[in-house]
């Protein structure tokens, strides 16, 4: 057994550097700053599930705690807010916590207390707790009551969480269902449970969980009134998909990849995501349809080339695909991108040899 604790971690991994400094994901100039986050603790964020009907107190709970003021370590005398409103979040319904999770769950005094609140409003289904990235892909969606949405690689369903409030809410004006649902998909069973437990406070009969797998997810046929004999193709209004990767985004709150990181690990996952991704637009509504691809990776292999190869290989296909600027998509988008600091996906990158294959062509 180890000894080593949570602050011991060495946060740091010569090849994962070595790595992205050769592929360029940052400016030169930017690198050290990159770098010193990436070694820093992750805040908590949570959102105020809108469609509550404890919303506008909860929201009104979060705007009055902004002004506590909280030490940010036990040994540091350097102080700042106990949280933060996450101003690029459409209608204030998001915020971020001074403290890491880790740090808020050990605290005292004002901050204890705090943390109890947040555990019994996540209880009771009215915030989620939602990393900040987590909660974009949503957005650049557009999604209506009245779509048709397939979150294909849905677990553990904070993400479908967004996409059912967005679609019901305009249930508190006009009294109705929304005609539009969403189908919330995941090849692990378990990891399904989990997401029925966590949109379980929305009550929701716009949601659908299915278990396939995302790049062998089924065709959906429609019955035609007019006859028994012809079906009709489904095509989906969005689709979400947010495909499984390496995760070494993730590596402020999980801070033991910087000890297991591996350049394989992107090289065994992109064909998979590669397929998902084709097997997503197939169904994807023509021409009207939207569709977001999203991953927690760093690395090119799993999102510039596997978006460039899908559109390269449906193009020879005939079959075209238009990356859209999410500038144009809505105002919400619009707004989330002169709030934030966004950088364009790169254009060039390095493709490494695994060791296996050298040897074989030696």
């Amino acid at each position: 057994m180890s000894n080593k604790g949570y602050s011991d971690l060495v946060k740091e991994s010569k090849l994962f550097e070595k790595y992205y400094k050769e592929q360029n994901i940052v400016p030169v100039e930017e690198w050290e700053l990159f770098m010193e986050y990436l070694k820093q603790d992750l805040p908590s964020t949570f959102r105020v599930v809108g469609v509550s009907p404890y919303s506008s107190s909860i929201k009104e709970f979060a705007k009055e705690t902004e002004s506590v003021t909280v030490y940010l370590n036990e040994n540091s005398e350097e102080m700042d807010n106990l949280i933060k409103e996450i101003k690029w979040y459409p209608k204030g319904l998001a915020f971020q916590i001074t403290k890491s999770r880790d740090k808020l769950r050990r605290s005292s005094g004002v901050s204890k207390e705090f943390h109890s609140k947040l555990v019994m409003m996540s209880d009771g289904g009215s915030i989620m707790r939602q990393e900040a990235v987590s909660m974009l892909p949503v957005l650049f969606l557009d999604v209506k009551p009245n779509h048709y949405v397939l979150d294909l690689c849905s677990a553990p369903g904070s993400k479908t969480s967004q996409i059912i409030e967005i679609l019901q809410s305009e249930q508190a004006v006009t009294g109705e269902y929304p005609k539009g649902f969403v189908i919330a998909n995941d090849l692990d069973t378990r990891r399904a449970h989990m997401l029925i437990h966590h949109t379980r406070h929305l009550n929701s009969p716009s949601l659908i969980v299915t278990t396939h797998s995302a790049d062998h997810f089924p065709d959906i046929y429609l019955s035609n009134p007019s006859s028994e004999s012809l079906k009709e193709k489904f095509y989906f209004d969005r689709i979400l998909c947010d495909v499984p990767c390496s995760s070494d985004g993730t590596l402020r709150k999980n801070p033991n990849l910087f000890a297991k990181w591996s350049i394989s690990f992107s090289l065994g996952l992109h064909r998979l995501q590669r397929n998902i991704l084709l097997r997503a637009l197939s169904i994807l509504k023509p021409k009207e349809g939207l569709l977001v691809y999203s991953t927690c990776s760093f690395n090119p292999l799993e999102n510039e080339a596997v978006v460039s190869s899908v559109i390269s290989s449906l193009a020879n296909r005939g079959i075209h695909v238009e990356i859209v600027d999410p500038l144009t998509i809505s105002e919400i988008s619009k707004d989330v991108i002169s709030k934030t600091k966004f950088g364009r996906g790169i254009s060039t990158w390095r493709v490494p040899i695994p060791r296996k294959q050298l040897k074989k062509n030696k």
